[in-house]
């Protein structure tokens, strides 16, 4: 939150990205319970990847924060 076009910008950034890993992660998710049904594996690979897409939504931005600061 350095500035207020910074924090606009991590804001629309983040919430794209999130909104595209996501709409993959739903389909791999269907996938996984027409195949295996609601089991433990399939609900915590479903709650490991929402994780992971957490995770990589916060890098990529920060990072994208990053490079856009330097220029």
């Amino acid at each position: 939150m350095k500035s207020k076009s910074n924090w606009d910008f991590a804001q629309k950034y983040s919430t794209n990205l999130l909104l595209l890993l996501l709409s993959f992660l739903l389909l791999v998710q269907i996938v996984l319970y027409l195949t295996y049904g609601s089991t433990s594996l399939t609900e915590s690979s479903t709650f490991i990847s929402l994780i992971l897409c957490v995770v990589i939504v916060v890098y990529k931005t920060e990072k994208k924060l990053k490079t856009k600061s330097l220029h």
